[in-house]
């Protein structure tokens, strides 16, 4: 499971997680240089985070695996099952985009948004929340959870999400036919309706340019579509992986 810009292992949505554990052994890896794993900005691009990825399983002994990413990690994935389609069994993308021509990018406003650093910690959490969930969701959000947020976004390095910032923007402006040519695992697309930061559209956009590929929308749903539906989410993607035989355990 790779997670999103900013985001760390500690950052999925625990119900979601309970409900794929239940099911399958969960790999929940901090991307470079956030959480516990450290980095140089320097270093930090889409090929260094595959390289990274491909380097855990190595150490776990684990030929192939499901390869499940949001937001930004749904980047990776897709560089990933690319490159080495011998070790992705399946792919699951969640609140992603195709990248380069084909895919259908947020007005730059909202991107200003989701990448400013600018105010405390918890006016950075208020904007954050309100850009993953629905207007309507958000208040209470951010009541209930801001503090954890907030405290999370204090613990970034700015350098770091400098770094995938400009990861993210070559990814919009590097080509995607190829690649999306080269991804040959079973591939499932989920996407909320009411995303703000990666819209809904490039679900469909995914599922036309890599072979086979299912796309589901969320009505209702935000960028952090799988914290408002976990469960029939979770329901979905072990149904599609096979998974009911797996033993539950996190790594």
């Amino acid at each position: 499971m790779v997670n999103g810009y900013a985001a760390s292992s500690a950052d999925w949505d625990p119900r979601f997680l309970d409900l794929l554990g239940a099911k399958a052994r969960l790999i929940l890896p901090d991307n470079r240089g956030i959480g516990n794993s450290g980095g140089d900005p320097a270093e930090i691009g889409l090929e260094t985070m595959v390289d990274d990825l491909l380097a855990l399983l190595d150490q776990l002994e684990i030929n192939s695996v499901n390869l499940l990413g949001w937001s930004m990690g749904g980047f990776v994935a897709q560089a990933l099952a690319a490159r080495r389609p011998d070790r992705v069994r399946s792919l699951i993308l969640l609140s992603t985009d195709p990248g380069g021509e084909f895919a259908v990018c947020s007005s730059a406003a909202i991107s200003r948004q989701l990448t400013d650093q600018a105010g405390t910690a918890e006016e950075q959490a208020r904007r954050l929340i309100g850009l993953l969930f629905p207007a309507a969701l958000a208040a209470d959000i951010f009541k209930n959870f801001g503090d954890s947020v907030a405290e999370a976004r204090s613990l970034l390095r700015p350098e770091i999400l400098d770094a995938q910032v400009e990861l993210i923007d070559r990814w919009h402006k590097d080509p995607s036919a190829t690649r999306l040519a080269e991804i040959k695992a079973p591939t499932l697309v989920g996407a909320g309706e009411l995303d703000q930061i990666i819209p809904a559209t490039n679900a469909g956009r995914l599922s036309q340019h890599i072979d086979g590929a299912r796309a589901e929308v969320f009505a209702g749903g935000g960028h952090a579509f799988l914290a408002q539906f976990p469960k029939p989410l979770a329901q979905m993607i072990c149904e599609f992986i096979g998974a009911t035989d797996q033993p539950p355990r996190r790594t």
